[in-house]
């Protein structure tokens, strides 16, 4: 399982299929965008 949560970390995505990358580079646009690239994902509401 990879396990990311900030946009930041994008280079792990690299050894997933295309198409997941594609789609989970997406959501943490999203997230980043919404709740801050600063945010605490484990304490914090995002993430």
């Amino acid at each position: 399982m990879i396990e990311t949560a900030y946009l930041t970390e994008k280079q792990v995505l690299k050894i997933i299929p295309q198409e997941v990358h594609e789609t989970t580079q997406g959501i943490l646009q999203i997230l980043d965008s919404e709740y801050g690239s600063q945010r605490n994902k484990y304490e914090d509401a995002g993430g």
